[in-house]
């Protein structure tokens, strides 16, 4: 059983708390009335201003960008000592620019072709214009999604992928012609050396069950995905009374809320519109095949997740924290970054696992999209009766059960 699926309603009442607070004081204050219960927990909390920690946040003229999962610029983080000493303290914080596929493609491209597009050559100056001096970049998100084929085409890919990215973290400079003529005719079979390692010790973590890890997660996105769908397809309801009914699934049959896809989920029911990857599945009726878009589009939903999951990995020796930055050219991706900003997250420091709060009340923004009475009807959903009971019913083996099902119902839907 996971850290958050043991998770008592008490202590998750306390992060709640905390981690919704409504300024770093707040932070503080509440912290200092759980400090027991707490003991095992750090709080990393997001704001404007000035801290010595500060995120780095910058939107491509081509479209996507390159962010973390917080708002704001800065981070302030408590734990027990801090608030016991009350005073500042200094933590350690690693971080990592994570490159998705659509990016990691780019520094591939200039790298193993001599005459790349000049659109790909653009993205490889914005990229390294974000990056600065350290051309240092990460592929595991590139990889956690290429592992979804994986068949000697796509670990051919992933080798030069990971070769030119590898070879690009001793540049000083972005990725341009010039970088690219160098690395084929100095660095490509050094280079593509070490990527047969890396891939090698990739390979046993997937074997150990990181696939099954990350496929369990898209799984969930998806079967959000489809029943949305349904949902949308199968009832000439308000669009209240459809998030509504989406809520209920959540909680009677995945037996979790799922805060982020409620979102994204939220602004296709709703037609708000406001992300391009709400107005790609209002596609998806009359696409040539629907199930891929709504499987991929999961895997655009997963991508804030895998932050979360980074954001948990064991840092380096001596650093207290990690720092995951995602760079993308995909707006879809980018699009859902911008509308689940987090204020906050809870780390279990013994274990690594993530509680998110997002930038926003979620019981007030129940009320506010499906209205003042079915929010309050709602409410109970956030209780401890509510909570315990969905814990036990949780099952891990029952999502791919209802995703299969929905994914037949909405085949009748669509007449497919």
């Amino acid at each position: 059983m996971s850290t958050l699926a043991a998770l008592s309603f008490e202590t998750a009442q306390a992060l709640a708390a905390i981690g919704m607070a409504k300024n770093r004081s707040e932070v503080f204050r509440e912290f200092e009335q759980n400090l027991k219960r707490l003991k095992d927990w750090r709080i990393i909390y997001a704001d404007s201003g000035s801290s010595m920690l500060q995120t780095k946040r910058s939107d491509f003229s081509s479209g996507g960008c390159a962010s973390s999962f917080f708002r704001g610029n800065a981070l302030w983080i408590f734990d027990v000592e801090t608030i016991e000493k009350k005073q500042s303290s200094t933590f350690l914080c690693g971080t990592g620019n994570y490159l998705d596929s659509n990016a990691a493609s780019i520094i591939r491209s200039i790298a193993y072709n001599d005459n790349p597009h000049p659109e790909v050559l653009l993205k490889g100056k914005a990229l390294g214009d974000f990056l600065g001096s350290n051309m240092r970049t990460n592929p595991y998100l590139y990889l956690w999604e290429s592992q979804r084929h994986w068949n000697d085409r796509t670990r051919q890919g992933c080798r030069e992928t990971f070769a030119a990215v590898h070879a690009l973290g001793f540049e000083s400079r972005g990725p341009d012609l010039e970088w690219g003529r160098r690395f084929r005719a100095e660095q490509r079979i050094e280079a593509e050396k070490i990527a047969d390692v890396f891939l090698s010790a990739f390979q046993v973590e997937l074997d150990k069950g990181l696939a099954d890890e990350i496929n369990e997660q898209v799984a969930m996105a998806e079967a959000m995905l489809v029943r949305t769908k349904i949902i949308e397809y199968s009832s000439r309801k308000s669009p209240q009374n459809k998030l509504h009914e989406l809520i209920d699934f959540m909680n009677d049959e995945l037996a979790t809320i799922m805060t982020r896809e409620l979102i994204v989920c939220a602004d296709i029911l709703c037609s708000g519109g406001e992300s391009r990857f709400s107005q790609k599945l209002n596609g998806v009726r009359n696409g040539r095949d629907p199930f891929a878009l709504l499987r991929n589009c999961a895997w655009d939903l997963f991508l804030p997740r895998a932050l979360d999951m980074l954001a948990g990995a064991k840092p380096v020796e001596g650093m207290d924290f990690h720092l995951p930055h995602i760079i993308t050219f995909d707006e879809d991706v980018a699009g859902i970054l911008r509308l689940t900003e987090l204020k906050s997250v809870a780390l279990h420091r013994p274990s690594g696992s993530i509680f998110p709060f997002f930038n926003f009340d979620l019981t007030a923004w129940m009320s506010e999209h499906v209205g003042s009475k079915r929010g309050k009807a709602l409410e109970v959903l956030f209780e401890k009766d509510a909570y315990n009971e969905r814990a036990k019913r949780r099952s891990r083996s029952s999502i791919v059960e209802i995703l299969n099902s929905d994914r037949q119902r909405l085949q009748d839907l669509l007449g497919r």
